[in-house]
Order: C-alpha cells, then sequence, then structure tokens
C-alpha cells in the first residue's frame, strides 16, 4: 500500500480560506444501538480490519461520547461502531485519531501535541495540527478507498484554517501560502508513512 500523489494535489487545490459551515467528519447517532444504515462491503472491509487488528500503541477504545486522543495515555477513544449512521464514518474518524497518534513524540521525536486551553499562539497550533491531520485522514481514506467522506473532510479542513479564538481570526489569509500548504503535506504524508510502515 502507497500513498496516492495524485490524491495529495487534489486535497491541496481544494483548500480554500473560507469559513465553511460546522460539518463535523462524521455521522452517528445514539440511538441506533446495534444498527448501522451503510455498512461496508466485505471487499473494503477486510483490509481496514487487518490494518488496525495489528495496531498496539495506541490502544483503541470503544465507547466514549465523542472521538478523541489522549496523549498522556496514549489512548484513542471512539464512540462503538454501532452508534455511527455509516460504517465508513467510523473509520475515518479512527483514521483522523491515528494520524493525531503519530504526531506523539515518542513516535516521531517531535511534541507538536498542542494545548486545548491557550493562548492565540497555541491556538494557532492546534488549528494547524487539525487541518494537517484531517489531511492524513483523507489519504489513509483513499488507501483503504472509503471515499465516500472527501467532500466532509475538505469542509472540515477549511473551517480549522478560518476558525476564530475570542473573535479574533487566528490563520491569516496570506499565511495559507503554497510553502505552508506543502508543509503540511509533508507533515500529513509523514505520518501516513508512519503507520504504512509500522502496521501494513
Amino acid at each position: 500500500m502507497e500513498i496516492n500523489k495524485l490524491k495529495i494535489t487534489e486535497i491541496i487545490n481544494k483548500i480554500e480560506y473560507r469559513h465553511d459551515e460546522v460539518i463535523l467528519p462524521w455521522s452517528f447517532n445514539r440511538c441506533n444501538i446495534g444498527f448501522i444504515q451503510t455498512p461496508l462491503d466485505k471487499e473494503r472491509r477486510e483490509p481496514i480490519i487487518n490494518f488496525i487488528e495489528k495496531i498496539k500503541d495506541p490502544k483503541i477504545i470503544n465507547g466514549n461520547h465523542t472521538p478523541t486522543y489522549n496523549n498522556y495515555r496514549d489512548h484513542i477513544y471512539l464512540p462503538k461502531k454501532e452508534y455511527f449512521d455509516n460504517e465508513y464514518d467510523y473509520y475515518h474518524i479512527l483514521f483522523h485519531e491515528l494520524i493525531h497518534s503519530t504526531r506523539y513524540y515518542n513516535r516521531r521525536k517531535i511534541c507538536s501535541l498542542y494545548k486545548t486551553s491557550c493562548t492565540t499562539s497555541e491556538a494557532k497550533a492546534h488549528c494547524f495540527e487539525e487541518a494537517i491531520t484531517e489531511i492524513g485522514a483523507l489519504l489513509l481514506c483513499d488507501i483503504f478507498k472509503i471515499y465516500e467522506i472527501f467532500d466532509q473532510g475538505i469542509h472540515y479542513i477549511n473551517r480549522w484554517l478560518t476558525s476564530k479564538y475570542h473573535e479574533i481570526t487566528l490563520i491569516r489569509r496570506s499565511e495559507i501560502t503554497q510553502e505552508t500548504l506543502d508543509r503540511m503535506s509533508e507533515e500529513a504524508i509523514s505520518g501516513v508513512d508512519y503507520l504504512l510502515e509500522t502496521y501494513v
């Protein structure tokens, strides 16, 4: 398995400096316990399951209210799979949190994880972190043939790049240069490469 270079270009070309409506990159309903409206076909599911079963760290724990990566425990917390309306949404979010986990300093020898109770500069780092992580998640989705979530992922990236902190726009339009986008791509690719080299 390897990254599709054309997909990287497609993602970067679709990033725009606009504040999209708040669209969460997943869809789940806690009333739908035990029923997934759109399961993945076997051909797509099996490679993903094989990949996930090889992952020992971070530990993946299902049953949380919202998806999150805890860098202190090195755990990924997700809602139960049966809460999701679509199975591909579950794997998309898992991939997103897995990319977060690759930025954990013990793996990549850098400590780029942000603090959420933050100054403006830390809040800006958080925005870039989320955008980079979602680029990586979209690349993993492409590798595992989950194409349904592409537009949602682009909305999510645009939303973070135009976020505000106390009514202050954190990232100026002038900061979203081709050099910045290239660096974001490189960071995302580095995370995906780590996962593929370690677990595939």
